[in-house]
């Protein structure tokens, strides 16, 4: 079973909420990029849906913020060209 954070301000996030658990799994939600940040500090999930167009942090600078918080930790660090840097 997966934990599935999915972060949207539209109703499509029960949508997509209701699907994912429908299928089995586990599925959180956040009605923006700053929540959705926080939901990430709570717990780690297994897959994050993101909408792009969102009040308070977009899904981008909500990605970005996922990713320097982790420094990549996320699947691609897995790749083997993968390097962390930090700054």
């Amino acid at each position: 079973m997966a934990n599935v954070l999915i972060v949207d301000d539209d109703d499509i996030r029960r949508l997509v909420s209701m699907l994912v658990e429908a299928a089995g799994h586990y599925g959180r939600q956040a009605t923006n990029g700053r929540e959705g940040v926080e939901a990430l500090a709570e717990q780690r999930p297994d897959l994050v849906v993101v909408d792009g167009e969102m009040p308070v942090l977009t899904g981008p600078k909500m990605s970005y913020a996922m990713f320097i918080r982790n420094c990549g930790v996320e699947k691609i660090s897995d790749h083997p060209d993968f390097r962390c840097r930090r700054t």
